[in-house]
C-alpha cells in the first residue's frame, strides 16, 4: 500500500502511476495473486490477477485486473513456449517481478519502454549455463484489449549473459506496429545486474 502526497494544483487527472493529481491519499498499489502449475508432463499454465487494480479503464492505464494468462509448452529441458497474455521481452527490469524489484517501483523508463503486456507467442530458454535468451511476437494492443484491425505486430528479444553467480548483462530490442497509433515503434535497450 501508498500513501500519496501530492500538492499540486487539484484536476481531475491522474499521474502516470495512477494517482489523482492533487490528492492526498492512501492507495492499495498491488495485490499480486499467482497461479501456475502443470497440466500434463508437458504442458502447464499460469494465471495471475491482481485486485488492487481500479478497474477505471482510462485510455493506455494500468488498471486491468488481469494480468498475465497463458499456457505454455515445458517438454523442451530449458525451454519454454509460452501462448497468451505476458509481459513483452524489452529490458531487464521490466520482465522482473514486482516482489524482486529493488525499489517501490520500476523506474519511468522502463515503464515506458518494456514494462507491458500483450498477447501472443512468448519464449524463454537456456543455451548453456552462461546464456539466456527471451523472445516475443504479440499483437502490439494494450493488455486486455482486442484490436480488430489486424495491423498490429510487435517483435522483441532479450539476450542475458552469465559470467559469474548473481551478475547478468544483455541487450533487448523490439520493432512493430504498435495500437496506440498504428506506427512502427522501434526500441533498444541494454541491463546490467548483479545481486553478488
Amino acid at each position: 500500500a501508498w500513501y500519496v502526497a501530492d500538492d499540486s494544483e487539484a484536476s481531475t487527472g491522474t499521474s502516470y502511476l495512477g494517482n489523482t493529481v492533487g490528492n492526498n491519499t492512501f492507495r492499495l498499489r498491488r495485490a499480486e495473486l499467482k497461479m501456475s502449475g502443470k497440466i500434463t508432463r508437458d504442458w502447464g499454465f499460469e494465471v495471475m490477477i491482481d485486485p488492487a487494480k481500479s478497474q477505471t479503464f482510462t485510455a493506455g492505464g494500468d488498471d486491468k485486473i488481469l494480468q498475465d494468462l497463458a499456457v505454455t509448452y515445458i517438454g523442451l529441458k530449458g525451454h519454454e513456449l509460452a501462448m497468451g497474455q505476458k509481459k513483452i521481452t524489452i529490458s531487464e527490469e521490466g520482465m522482473r517481478s514486482s516482489s524482486e524489484l529493488d525499489f517501490a517501483e520500476r523506474s519511468r523508463i522502463t515503464r515506458i519502454v518494456g514494462d507491458a503486456r500483450q498477447g501472443g507467442l512468448f519464449y524463454k530458454g537456456e543455451l548453456g549455463e552462461k546464456l539466456g535468451a527471451f523472445a516475443s511476437v504479440t499483437n502490439g494492443t494494450l493488455s486486455n484489449t482486442n484490436d480488430d484491425s489486424n495491423d498490429t505486430l510487435f517483435s522483441a528479444a532479450r539476450f542475458d549473459f552469465k559470467p559469474v553467480k548473481g551478475m547478468v548483462v544483455g541487450v533487448s530490442g523490439g520493432t512493430g506496429v504498435t495500437q496506440i497509433d498504428h506506427r512502427v515503434r522501434d526500441r533498444m535497450a541494454a541491463h546490467f545486474r548483479w545481486d553478488g
